[in-house]
């Protein structure tokens, strides 16, 4: 199966898939079905086209005859030029332990590594699930020495941050490059 960056026209099947994720992990996510099962088409299309938010955004989706199966987004806020957010990585169970998730992850650090000014991907994973936590181990992802977040407001639950420095990124010195 091959990732691909999502289109517009296929909003709907990224909704669905999207909720779908939010059944299955509902403690994965910053957000809640409830939440997200609301959200009008122009959210949706935001997450494809960027509108609504305020940086660069790219939603990566992989799908075979029956509809899309995994899903990751990159964003680059205006705020933070040098970071990409990595979220909403999901594939359906059926799916899994195939190298599509691995694949996902792969199309959004190359998405970063092709902006301007980024010098990592961050991403954030309940504390509780290790799963996750080694899957992103082996993807390159080292855990910061940040304290733990809370996974959304009012939840128990709490993330720890992971982080990927992009390779070939040349870090200021403030010299003269000598």
């Amino acid at each position: 199966m091959s990732v691909r960056r999502a289109e517009a026209e296929e909003w709907e099947s990224l909704r669905d898939l999207r909720l779908a994720a939010l059944v299955d992990s509902p403690d994965a996510f910053g957000s809640t079905l409830g939440e997200e099962r609301e959200a009008a088409e122009s959210r949706w299309l935001g997450w494809i086209t960027g509108e609504g938010w305020s940086g660069d955004v790219a939603t990566f989706v992989s799908g075979d005859g029956d509809g899309l199966v995994g899903m990751a987004t990159g964003f680059q806020p205006t705020s933070e030029p040098e970071v990409v957010h990595l979220f909403a990585m999901w594939v359906r169970p059926d799916q899994r332990r195939r190298g599509l998730g691995r694949a996902l992850v792969a199309a959004v650090v190359g998405w970063a590594t092709e902006r301007p000014d980024v010098d990592r991907v961050v991403l954030r994973v309940t504390t509780s699930n290790d799963e996750a936590f080694r899957f992103y181990r082996s993807c390159g992802f080292v855990e910061t020495s940040d304290p733990p977040e809370p996974l959304r407001e009012g939840s128990e639950l709490s993330t720890r941050t992971m982080y990927r420095r992009i390779e070939g990124v040349i870090e200021s010195t403030g010299g003269n490059g000598s």
